[in-house]
């Protein structure tokens, strides 16, 4: 009986581990899935080169922060080192803050389904201070628009520790396509 349930606890153990540092499987895969990006010895995601900018996802005509519907979102620039991003309470009572992306040239995947896993993979982490992952999200959500300016509206951020207006932070945001066309960009600002 022991015997059966070490075997059982090691092939446990050894699943944990092949699935710790999952990468996306294409020849040139950028974006790496963390199995716990909170974790301390987590890798920090970087970006070399901009090709993606990030900004903040607020309704259009009113200014105030989107609430999930896409026909009423606006993608809105930040100011880069400096531009502030608001921090919102969701229904479930966790702070959140809501980003926007915006590149060009990537294949959209089908807009028509929002499970389709012909999407762009997204990989969103965010760190205050440089140093302590505060949120982290992953997803396939949808690129509006024509191909010179194609936005992804509504990446809801869940932050997991208590946030303080005038904080700052960073933002690292990885985009690759099912054809391999890869985007990256970082936004320093500060929390209101």
């Amino acid at each position: 009986m022991m015997r059966t349930i070490a075997a059982a606890l090691l092939g446990l153990a050894l699943a944990a581990t092949a699935c710790g540092d999952a990468t996306n499987t294409s020849a040139d895969a950028a974006i790496i899935y963390d199995a716990d990006p909170f974790a301390p010895d987590a890798e920090q995601l970087s970006c070399a080169q901009a090709t993606l900018e990030i900004g903040r996802c607020q309704l259009a005509g009113e200014g105030g922060p989107c609430t999930g519907s896409l026909e009423e979102a606006e993608f809105v620039a930040v100011e880069p080192e400096g531009g502030r991003i608001g921090v919102i309470v969701g229904p479930q009572g966790a702070d959140m803050m809501v980003l926007s992306l915006r590149t060009s040239g990537i294949d959209p995947g089908d807009l028509d389904n929002p499970a389709s896993t012909d999407r762009p993979d997204v990989s969103v982490q965010l760190y205050r201070n440089e140093e302590e992952t505060m949120a982290h999200y992953v997803g396939r959500p949808s690129f509006l628009g024509e191909a010179q300016s194609q936005e992804a509206l509504g990446i809801y951020l869940v932050i997991e520790r208590a946030v303080r207006s005038g904080d700052v932070f960073r933002v690292v945001a990885e985009v690759e396509d099912q054809d391999g066309e890869y985007r990256c960009g970082s936004l320093r600002f500060i929390a209101e």
